[in-house]
Order: structure tokens, then C-alpha cells, then sequence
């Protein structure tokens, strides 16, 4: 064959792929590449089930709360300003505060989001009954609130909270009637409650909080590159980022650490490729010997060992990425799959009733860069042993 002429190193390191003449070794050899696979495709499957978790927390709290809020504070002129810039879907008028909602005896704190009926238009996917509603005098909580709470839809709920004075700060309670629930899985059906803005204005609630403009952003995970121009961030224009970016910072740092940790299995695995070339080197000593001595230079034996490796290690890490991508793809049927094998449940009692995957290009690239880098340390000090072997030792042997 030419390319056999052309290309001796890849040729003959094919063949070493895939013929073995001990047992012991060509089980070495497999069990490497197998674990190799394993390795990789645990690795992709993990990273993309978080990268799956991260976004559906993200649009779920990010459907809900601000994505900016600016403050009454701020100038009129500087807010349209802010509202008329490319990347603004939507602002409204907004109010919040802080408060206590009290029934039967049970409490709990909340933050009042004070809307219009257009700032409410959002919700409606995620409430129980009536799909358009007017709040009116009513009140919407989250289904998980209003079940720890024990109230019904109907009943009267309290909403107790401070207003400052002259003589201080003096507590205030306004009673609401719950219209419905909502649930969108995250932790606002815990901590937030909706009231018509009408009604903030009636009972003078202005005092109790904060009043302003509730900015939602067309992607809202550029808050801060679109707020980077404008200057006045933290006096007055507060991005989602500020208050909830901690949560995803700690998603951030949890999906590095399991990367590390798991990037550690595929590291285990090169040690099985370390042994297995170790073992091809010390069968093949007679033919290392045989080429050295028809004039083989000693970088074509350490070509050979090096192209052996490097198709056990590209071969190995694509068929781990490519199971790896198919199981992340379908990773909620799988795991359907497991729980009915094992009858437990893995996402019972959070917020999904399915396990998100999201694969990203990114995250495979970091992937096969990294379990190449490995691979390829594995199997360079084997090679370079090769090279040393004395023909007449070999030969002898």
C-alpha cells in the first residue's frame, strides 16, 4: 500500500491497534479505552446536566423578577432615556417592599411586587385559575407559599409591615383576598407576592417601600454589559444581577469543581493507557529491535508508539463524546429509565419534574482539549522508552 510507504508510523501503529498477541495485554489495551470512553462520556453528561439546571433556574427566577429596577430617584429624563435604548422589551410602573404575610397564625416573609395589570400580563402561564385576571383588592402568592400557609383561594390574608413617622417607625397591616397562585419552580413561589399598584396608591403604601420602573431586557443575562454605559448602577438602577448573581456564581463554582473531580476519571484512565503502551513496548521488543537495526531512526519508533496512543486517545474520546452528547440529549429519558430500574424518584420534592441537560459547544471543546492534554502525557514517556530498547538485547530476548 503507499500509504504504508509514505506513512510507516501510522501504519504500523494501526496494526499494533488492533492486534495483540497476549491476552493479558489485549485486555490492558481495551480496558484503557474503554475506561477512556467511560471517562469522557460521564464528564460530558454531568456538565451538560448542570449546564441544564443553571438555565432553567435562570429563566424561571428571570421571568419573574426585575431585570432592572430603577428607582423613582432617578430623573425622569434619564429614565426614557434608559427605557428607549436597544435591548428594552419592555418597563412598566413597579413597587416593592418588604413585609410579613400572616393566616391562621402562620407567617412568613415576603416581598410585595406591586403591578399594573399590563406588569402582570407575564405571570399568566404560570397561575392556576383564571388565565387574565384583575388583581383589584386581591392578592396572588406562589402555590408552595400559600400551601405552607394554609390558605385557600378566597380567604383573607395579612400583610403586616413597617411605616416610618415622625414618632418612628409604626407597623401597619392591610388585608388582601387571594385570587389565585402561581408556580413557576423557583425560589420566588417561596418569597414574593403580587398586589395591584392601584391598590398601593389607595391604602398609601408608597411610604413602605420602594417605588419605580420594573425594566425587562430582551436577554437579560447582558444586564450588565447594557448598564455599563449608562453610570448610574447603584444609585437607583439596581440589574437582577445584584441581588440574585450570588446563586448563579455558586452554580458557576459548583459545575468547575465537578468538572475538576470528574476530569480526574479520564485521568485515571490515562494511567491505563501508561500501562497498556508499557506492555505493547515490552511484546514488541523483538520488532523494535528488527527496525533498528534495518536502519529505523529512533524517532520513528517513538512516532510509532506515539501514533499508536493517539488513536487510542482520539478514537476513545469521540466515542465517549458521542455517547456523551446522545445521552445528554436525551438525559431526562434515561433517568426515567433508571428510576423506574431502581423505583426512586431523583427530582422528587424540587422545583422539576424532569432532569434538564443543555449541551454546549464550548463545554466539548474544553473536554476533548483537556482529554487529549492528558492522553498525550500518557503516552509520551512509554514512547520515548521505546527508543532506547538495545537492538541486541531485543533480539536476544
Amino acid at each position: 500500500m503507499w500509504w504504508a510507504r509514505q506513512f510507516p508510523d501510522i501504519w504500523i501503529a494501526t496494526r499494533y491497534f488492533f492486534r495483540r498477541t497476549q491476552v493479558f495485554g489485549f485486555l490492558t489495551h481495551w480496558f484503557s479505552f474503554f475506561g477512556l470512553v467511560l471517562g469522557v462520556l460521564i464528564l460530558c453528561v454531568v456538565v451538560s446536566v448542570m449546564n441544564g439546571f443553571d438555565r432553567e433556574l435562570k429563566d424561571r427566577l428571570l421571568t419573574m423578577v426585575p431585570h432592572i429596577f430603577v428607582d423613582d430617584q432617578i430623573s425622569p429624563t434619564d429614565v426614557q432615556a434608559l427605557i428607549q435604548r436597544d435591548g428594552v422589551r419592555e418597563a412598566h410602573r413597579f413597587f416593592r417592599s418588604d413585609a410579613m404575610i400572616v393566616h391562621n397564625g402562620a407567617v412568613n416573609g415576603v416581598q410585595i411586587y406591586g403591578v399594573d395589570n399590563y406588569g402582570l400580563a407575564f405571570l399568566e402561564n404560570f397561575l392556576d385559575g383564571n388565565k387574565a385576571i384583575e388583581l383589584g383588592d386581591g392578592i396572588l402568592l406562589g402555590k408552595p407559599l400559600a400551601r405552607r400557609l394554609g390558605v385557600r383561594v378566597g380567604e383573607s390574608v395579612a400583610l403586616l409591615f413597617s411605616r416610618p413617622t415622625l414618632s418612628g417607625v409604626v407597623p401597619r397591616v392591610q388585608r388582601f383576598i387571594l385570587l389565585d397562585t402561581f408556580e413557576i419552580g423557583a425560589e420566588p413561589d417561596y418569597g414574593i407576592v403580587f398586589v395591584s399598584l392601584d391598590q398601593i396608591y389607595k391604602r398609601n403604601m408608597l411610604d413602605a417601600g420602594q417605588s419605580g420602573w420594573r425594566i425587562s431586557l430582551v436577554d437579560p443575562l447582558s444586564v450588565n454589559s447594557f448598564l455599563a454605559g449608562y453610570g448610574t448602577q447603584g444609585e437607583g438602577v439596581r440589574p437582577w444581577s445584584e441581588e440574585y448573581g450570588q446563586l448563579f456564581r455558586a452554580v458557576s463554582i459548583e459545575k468547575a469543581i465537578m468538572f475538576i473531580l470528574l476530569l480526574l476519571v479520564v485521568g485515571i484512565a490515562t494511567f491505563n493507557i501508561v500501562s497498556s503502551q508499557a506492555m505493547l513496548i515490552n511484546s514488541k521488543r523483538a520488532d523494535i529491535a528488527i527496525l533498528l537495526t534495518l536502519g529505523a531512526s529512533e524517532s520513528l519508533i517513538v512516532r510509532i508508539f506515539v501514533c499508536q496512543g493517539l488513536i487510542v486517545s482520539v478514537v476513545g474520546v469521540f466515542f465517549g463524546m458521542t455517547l456523551g452528547v446522545i445521552v445528554s440529549i436525551y438525559a431526562s429519558e434515561v433517568v426515567g429509565f433508571l428510576e423506574l430500574l431502581v423505583g426512586v424518584s431523583i427530582v422528587e420534592n424540587t422545583y422539576f419534574s424532569r432532569v434538564p441537560s443543555e449541551v454546549r459547544s464550548i463545554d466539548l471543546l474544553v473536554i476533548a482539549f483537556f482529554s487529549l492534554s492528558l492522553c498525550v502525557l500518557a503516552i509520551l514517556r512509554p514512547a520515548f522508552l521505546a527508543a532506547r530498547v538495545d537492538p541486541i538485547e531485543g533480539l536476544n530476548g
